[in-house]
C-alpha cells in the first residue's frame, strides 16, 4: 500500500489509494476469500471503488449467496490486508 499508514484509512479510502498491484490484488482478494469462507467472484471486487463500498459488496453477495454449512456472522472479523507495518505502509 503505497504511503498510506494503516491509521488513515477509513471506508471513504479509495481502493486504489491502496496502490495494490496485480500481485497483491490477488492476495487481497485471497485473503477475503479465506475469510469470509467462501469465493468471491472478481465482480464483487470490480463494483467496489471505495474500503466501504468494499465491505457493503462483501456484505449483499454473502447474504444473497449463503452458504448453508457456514452460520451467518454476527460482526466484521479483522482482516489483515498485507503483511506491512502498522505505523507505514510503503
Amino acid at each position: 500500500m503505497a504511503g498510506a499508514t494503516l491509521p488513515d484509512l477509513t471506508p471513504e479510502t479509495p481502493l486504489a489509494a491502496l496502490g495494490l498491484d496485480s500481485l497483491q490484488r490477488v492476495e487481497f482478494m485471497a485473503a477475503l476469500d479465506k475469510t469470509f469462507a467462501c469465493r468471491l467472484p472478481e465482480a464483487v471486487f470490480n463494483q467496489a471503488r471505495t474500503l466501504g463500498e468494499l465491505a457493503r459488496v462483501v456484505e449483499e453477495y454473502l447474504i444473497d449467496n449463503p452458504r448453508p454449512d457456514i452460520p451467518p456472522a454476527r460482526y466484521l472479523p479483522n482482516i489483515t490486508i498485507l503483511s506491512a507495518s502498522p505505523s507505514t505502509v510503503s
